[in-house]
């Protein structure tokens, strides 16, 4: 007898697959939210997905984004680096391009190979609001930062 009960929400597409973050989702948040937002999520995505190996390296871009995005802004904020500041845009853009070539659309690739858009996903409602937090808690770390490294060579003086 065909079931004639259609599939809930809950239910994924692909049965026995974690539901994931869309990666290509990830990779355009990550414009907004920086490569610390995409490389997080690919992570968990990649250890959903059963990849041990993936996992570890997103972890890895997760680390070298955190020192990346907290402690080049607050070098360039030190006022005699002031005058730097429009170069830590154009470097931020850069990373971002690197990390995306790099890291961000592999998983955009290995999930449209192995699932097309049959997969299960997570909602996105949640981990944005988190987001928006942790920018804003970056932007309090990097003016931190920023003004130990003014004290740190005033006093070096």
């Amino acid at each position: 007898m065909v079931d004639l009960i259609p599939l809930s929400d809950k239910e994924p597409l692909n049965p026995g697959m974690a539901p994931i973050w869309n990666p290509k989702a990830c990779a355009d948040w990550s414009v907004l939210f920086s490569p610390i937002f995409g490389s997080y999520l690919q992570m968990l995505n990649w250890r959903a997905l059963g990849e041990p190996q993936k996992e570890s390296s997103a972890k890895g871009w997760l680390y070298v984004s955190l020192a990346f995005y907290t402690l080049l802004p607050g070098y360039l904020s030190v006022p005699k680096y002031s005058h730097y500041t429009s170069p830590w845009a154009g470097l931020a853009v850069f990373y971002l391009v690197i990390w995306y070539l790099a890291a961000g659309r592999a998983q955009c690739k290995y999930v449209d190979k192995k699932f097309g858009s049959d997969y299960s996903r997570k909602p996105w409602s949640k981990v944005l609001l988190i987001a928006i937090g942790g920018v804003l808690t970056l932007l309090v770390v990097q003016a931190v930062v920023g003004a130990l490294f003014s004290m740190f060579l005033t006093v070096a003086k």
